[in-house]
């Protein structure tokens, strides 16, 4: 069992991403790829992603040498929310840092080669090779479906929010998934292993995840930022998502008006739909002046949701 301990400062400070993480999806879905039984939406995932990588065999070898189908695997792959993107976070990885996480990842398992040139004095650049890897991959694996990644997930922050504002934070923790205990004090699901991690003031991020499997994971390190990555339902008819509105709007439009089902602010909204700020704002006006949209200043950020119009035209495009 996983067991996290909460106090009054933690239960202040919990909070749920803003949205899904690539470097997390790109792990997870790593996992995917070797499993025995999926369920459907993975399953379909999984064929055409094994079609596209059908010829990647160096840089994806590295990749499973690192991520195991089942078990640990190391904790600067996931890094944690900071300065710079992803991949600078990943790349600024302390040597000290990489080897201690993948001492903790293999104690019960044999390395790879590519898990012993990580460990060694050249490691720099291995871990670099290791991102550009990581990088191929998730332009290749999930771009393609990045948008249905983003609108599962973003449901699933909807239906959080919605738990926020009818009953706090005791609610939304009650209520995350059915195998999910929560007692007030202490949040309890099954784990592989036994794992306690004691949150002192820290807070936690809850990560909903695509990828995720059927139970919830987290870091081994306990004193790193604390996260819960839990598993979203599917979307019925999600990867599906945009193919009539592309023919009308144009693919990247078309996801832009899926994304904005949740609200967001601009950045928010680039950042999900893996596009520019200025792109963004230029597909969030058209939409707006179509009546599809519209936009609040709400403090220092604009918020951009869709109008009733807009909700009608992605539920039709969705069916």
């Amino acid at each position: 069992m996983l067991r996290i301990h909460f106090t009054d400062a933690d239960i202040r400070r919990t909070r749920v991403a803003t949205g899904p993480d690539p470097l997390w999806e790109a792990v997870l879905s790593l996992t995917k790829l070797r499993s025995a039984h999926l369920p459907s939406h993975h399953a379909w995932w999984r064929r055409d992603a094994t079609r596209v990588l059908g010829g990647a065999r160096g840089w994806l070898d590295v990749l499973c040498g690192l991520v195991p189908p089942k078990g640990n695997f190391p904790d600067f792959l996931t890094p944690s929310a900071g300065d710079g993107t992803h991949w600078a976070r990943l790349l600024d990885t302390p040597p000290t840092r990489v080897r201690g996480d993948l001492a903790a990842a293999y104690r019960n398992r044999a390395p790879s080669d590519w898990v012993r040139r990580l460990a060694a004095d050249n490691q720099r650049t291995v871990l670099a090779e290791t991102a550009t890897a990581l990088r191929l991959y998730t332009e290749q694996a999930l771009a393609p479906m990045w948008d249905v990644v983003c609108h599962a997930v973003d449901v699933d922050r909807a239906w959080r929010a919605a738990a926020l504002l009818e009953g706090g934070v005791d609610q939304l923790l009650a209520g995350l998934r059915p195998d999910i205990q929560w007692d007030g004090a202490t949040l309890t699901c099954p784990y592989p292993v036994s794992h306690s991690i004691e949150l002192g003031g820290r807070g936690i991020t809850l990560l909903p995840s695509y990828f995720c499997s059927a139970v919830p994971t987290t870091l081994i390190d306990g004193d790193l930022a604390p996260v819960l990555v839990y598993p979203v339902a599917p979307v019925p008819g999600s990867n599906q998502i945009g193919g009539r509105l592309a023919k009308l709007l144009g693919e990247t439009r078309s996801r832009v008006l899926s994304l904005l089902s949740v609200s967001c602010t601009t950045t928010q909204l680039a950042h999900r739909a893996g596009i520019s700020l200025a792109t963004a704002s230029e597909h969030v006006k058209v939409l707006r002046e179509a009546g599809l949209a519209s936009s609040q200043r709400q403090g220092q950020s604009v918020v951009h949701t869709l109008t009733p119009h807009g909700r009608t035209l992605t539920s039709a495009g969705h069916q």
